[in-house]
């Protein structure tokens, strides 16, 4: 076996659950890559047979975050030069092997799930609120590098039934946060904090996230009053788990809050840029994600929105709109011509997007999807289309490369 692949414990895998590392066999062949699930009893025996390895540097970057949990089979001595690498060198090294937006997001969102579903680790970690600010640092990265990509691959992500869907929207609400933030008038020291929220905002509530998504009935009783309760929830859970930035927890309590009085839980109207920022990204993503019993609506429709619904403060839909454009990257739209096309760059004019043709006038998928130049008549956006609507897979990896 060559050097730098440790044993694997798959005793804390689950089936049906994303894998949180690359899998490997002692051959050094690729089993499971991460972020991919078990899909049964029989492949996951499956993969103990093969003698299941994890790269050294994965458990490494892993154990930065305090995510290694028992990934090594029980007896495994792991010498303390391997693991003594400084926190900041190890973020470093992980922020680096990241860099690839197609392959970095997916990682990213089983990331923060793995958060939220053991906050406090049984093995020695970094705390909870490190890990998430170490995770709006990857956040940073991404956004401050591949803006378009980041934006592309989340809004993609957020049309994928089989991710869970909290985690999804959390991402994008915190992305959005951070390419409006400093345009928005948010003082520089609160950002990281107002990520961090975006990102935790709904931990009262996560599992009940996920699984409306794909609920098809009416909301419950028992239902209403959990997400009723689950911004004060949601900050309880975190001061539990050691989050003592009194803003973040704010942020938490309030992101449901309105400037006109009717938000919950106390319907505040005196509120900070930064909770109604908030506010409003979280709007916008819940309006735009599809679900099993509604579509999505278009970026333009919820954007038109906020507009009305807020009469009195339109810099901050604006911004949303000037910021992602009409068409934002990962969204679909029609052209003139008949074609539909996914868009993969924000234009100079918010309703003129860099787009690639993915299905011609007559329905049928282009085998080479095609740069269009949505300032000329015949190219130009029409209408929106949603995700639901388009039969066609996309490899966002490939997507990205033509772009």
């Amino acid at each position: 076996m060559a050097e730098g692949y440790l044993p694997l414990s798959l005793t804390v895998f689950r089936v049906d659950r994303p894998v949180p590392v690359d899998v490997w066999s002692d051959q050094g062949l690729l089993l499971l890559a991460e972020g991919h699930r078990v899909a049964s009893p029989e492949q996951l025996r499956r993969l103990v047979a093969h003698r299941p390895m994890v790269k050294q540097s994965d458990y490494q970057a892993l154990q930065a975050q305090g995510l290694a949990g028992a990934l090594l089979r029980p007896g495994v001595s792991v010498t303390a030069e391997a693991l003594a690498a400084p926190p900041a060198r190890a973020a470093a090294r992980a922020r680096g092997d990241w860099a690839e937006p197609a392959l970095a997001w997916p990682r990213l969102h089983t990331r923060l799930a793995a958060c939220w579903h053991d906050p406090l680790p049984k093995v020695p970690a970094p705390p909870f609120a490190e890990r998430l600010l170490e995770l709006a640092g990857h956040l940073t990265d991404l956004a401050d590098a591949h803006p378009d990509d980041s934006l592309f691959m989340l809004l993609q992500m957020l049309a994928d039934p089989t991710l869970g869907y909290s985690a999804t929207h959390a991402w994008l609400v915190a992305l959005i946060c951070h390419l409006t933030a400093a345009e928005a008038g948010v003082p520089a020291a609160e950002r990281q904090t107002l990520c961090a929220a975006a990102l935790t905002m709904n931990v009262g509530m996560s599992r009940l996230h996920d699984a409306l998504a794909r609920q098809k009935s009416a909301l419950s009783p028992v239902q209403r009053a959990e997400i009723l309760a689950h911004p004060q929830a949601g900050a309880q859970c975190l001061a539990e788990w050691g989050v003592a930035d009194p803003l973040w927890l704010r942020l938490v309590r309030e992101h449901h809050e309105s400037p006109d009085g009717q938000g919950y839980p106390s319907g505040l109207t005196r509120l900070g840029t930064a909770q109604r920022l908030l506010h409003l990204a979280d709007l916008y993503v819940a309006r735009i994600s599809p679900r099993a019993n509604r579509s999505g609506l278009s970026p333009l429709s919820a954007v038109r929105n906020l507009y009305l619904e807020h009469p009195d403060d339109h810099l901050l839909p604006e911004l949303l709109a000037r910021h992602l454009g009409l068409c934002p990257p990962g969204s679909y739209v029609r052209l003139r011509n008949g074609e539909t096309a996914v868009v993969v760059r924000r234009g100079r004019r918010a309703n003129e997007p860099v787009v690639l043709a993915i299905v011609n006038a007559q329905g049928w998928p282009i085998a080479v999807p095609a740069t269009r130049d949505t300032r000329q008549p015949a190219h130009a956006v029409q209408a929106s289309v949603r995700a639901e609507e388009v039969r066609v897979r996309l490899d966002p990896v490939k997507i990205l490369q033509r772009t």
